[in-house]
């Protein structure tokens, strides 16, 4: 079996959505889209995480 997700095996994706994040020339509509799009992506993050690890840890 192959898993392949772009978004969430690429970590300068979120380094880069970090750095958006903290900037401080985001109007404050951005910057609540932002923070909000970031907390959506972190829970999928972590869902995809423990799926990953629970699909390896049973199929090997």
């Amino acid at each position: 079996m192959k898993i392949k997700n772009v978004i969430f095996e690429n970590k300068q994706y979120f380094e880069t959505i970090g750095k958006i994040h903290s900037s401080d020339q985001l109007s404050v509509m951005d910057a609540y889209r932002i923070n909000r799009l970031v907390k959506k992506l972190n829970e999928l993050n972590t869902e995809y995480d423990e799926l990953k690890k629970k699909i390896f840890t049973q199929y090997g």
